[in-house]
C-alpha cells in the first residue's frame, strides 16, 4: 500500500494547484517513500524479492485531472486505510522487529491524516468532527 500511496501522491504534488496542498502531497510522498525503503531493507536482509516503484510512471503533466477536494480527500482515505493496513499487519505479523515498523508508521501517518483533515476544513471541504464537552472550561465560566 506505502508503494501505490508514493507514487499517487507523487502525481498529486505535480498537478496540486494550491501551494499548500501541493506540499502537504509532498510530505506524504516523503513518508511514502521512506516506509518503502524500510521494508525493502527488510526484505533485502532476509534475501527475499521485493517489488519495483512505479514512481517512473507519472508523466510529466500538469494539469489536474482531479480538484485538489477531491485529491485530498482520497488522499486522507488512502492514510486510513494505510492505519488500517498496519494494525492488521501487527496482528497477523510474528515477527517483533517489523511489529516497532508497523507501530511507528501508524503513528505518522496518523498525524499526517491529521494535517490532512486540517486542510479540509480550513478550506471548508469537511466539516470539525465532534469535539469533547470541556468540562473545565464550563466549571470556570461562572466563577
Amino acid at each position: 500500500m506505502a508503494n501505490v500511496a508514493k507514487t499517487m501522491l507523487l502525481g498529486f504534488s505535480q498537478v496540486a494547484q494550491s501551494k499548500k496542498i501541493s506540499d502537504y502531497f509532498k510530505e506524504g510522498y516523503d513518508l511514502g517513500k521512506k516506509m518503502v525503503e524500510d521494508f525493502m531493507i527488510k526484505l533485502k536482509e532476509d534475501d527475499n524479492s521485493y517489488p519495483s516503484t512505479w514512481d517512473s510512471t507519472i508523466t510529466n503533466s500538469t494539469d489536474p485531472p482531479f480538484s485538489d477536494k477531491l485529491m485530498l480527500f482520497h488522499t486522507n482515505v488512502q492514510s486510513a486505510i494505510g492505519i488500517g493496513d498496519f494494525g492488521l499487519a501487527i496482528a497477523a505479523s510474528l515477527r517483533k522487529d517489523l511489529t516497532v515498523n508497523y507501530e511507528g508508521y501508524i503513528l505518522r501517518v496518523g498525524a499526517y491524516a491529521v494535517e490532512g483533515a486540517k486542510l479540509l476544513i480550513d478550506h471548508g471541504w469537511f466539516e470539525k468532527p465532534p469535539q469533547s464537552i470541556d468540562r473545565e472550561s464550563l466549571r470556570n465560566q461562572n466563577k
